[in-house]
């Protein structure tokens, strides 16, 4: 068994995909610590202002949930307005990401699975 605490690990304040501002990433658990196609499990806040910039896993899905906040998420060049309950399922090869225009921050869950 892992336990960890997802509001008391280590926070990492960095630039995500090259988004705008900063983010703060708790990185709960990484690849090794599965033994299934789990590749990543992680916390993110983001600020007003800042955003997880555009990118894409082209053989990996993920998968976020929207805890706290609204924002636009952007799926392959279209954009999305998406907040609190939402569960998103960035399918392999789709450019994503997420933009918090508003003024409350964004918090998130984030799963990366292996394909």
């Amino acid at each position: 068994m892992l336990l960890k605490n997802m509001l008391t690990e280590r926070p990492l304040n960095e630039r995500c995909h090259d988004g705008a501002g900063r983010v703060i990433n708790r990185r709960l658990f990484r690849q090794e610590d599965f033994t299934t196609k789990l590749a990543s499990f992680i916390r993110t806040e983001i600020p007003p202002g800042s955003s997880v910039g555009c990118h894409h896993h082209p053989h990996d899905e993920e998968v976020f949930v929207i805890l706290e906040g609204e924002g636009i998420l952007t799926v392959n060049e279209k954009e999305f307005v998406v907040g609190a309950g939402d569960v998103i399922v960035n399918q392999p090869g789709d450019s994503h990401g997420l933009k918090n225009d508003a003024t409350k921050k964004i918090v998130i869950l984030v799963f990366k699975c292996l394909q």
